[in-house]
């Protein structure tokens, strides 16, 4: 697929397969750039194709489990070049932490419903 250098938000929507709402969200939360407004009687908005690298960062990086607030560091710091080994390695290592608590958590929660399972077939 070719891209101009500009899109307007219903392209830039189109092209990811994600709604105009999510690129409200990640534009209002900082996480895109070259967005300008060339006419100011109207409301529209143009998004320069560099959007494109970094919405699909944001939607890799949410399947692996990251925030959007996490997103952001992430990008910020990916396309400023100042994340370093060292700190992408923490960054995986943290998340995967905080996976294994999720995990914790859940298989708790589904010995106990197990546990309200048995006692509601005994009565």
């Amino acid at each position: 697929m070719v891209y101009s250098f500009i899109m307007k938000i219903k392209e830039l929507s189109e092209t990811l397969k994600i709604s105009k709402d999510a690129i409200r969200l990640y534009e209002r939360m900082g996480l895109l750039i070259d967005i300008t407004q060339p006419h100011k009687e109207n409301s529209y908005k143009e998004y320069g194709v560099s959007n494109i690298e970094r919405i699909n960062v944001i939607k890799y990086s949410q399947s692996l489990g990251f925030s959007l607030k996490e997103c952001k560091h992430i990008i910020d710091s990916l396309m400023d070049g100042t994340l370093n080994q060292a700190e992408k390695q923490e960054l995986i290592e943290l998340k995967m932490k905080e996976i294994d608590q999720k995990i914790l958590s859940l298989k708790k929660t589904r010995t106990l419903l197990e546990e309200a399972l048995k006692k509601t077939c005994e009565q």
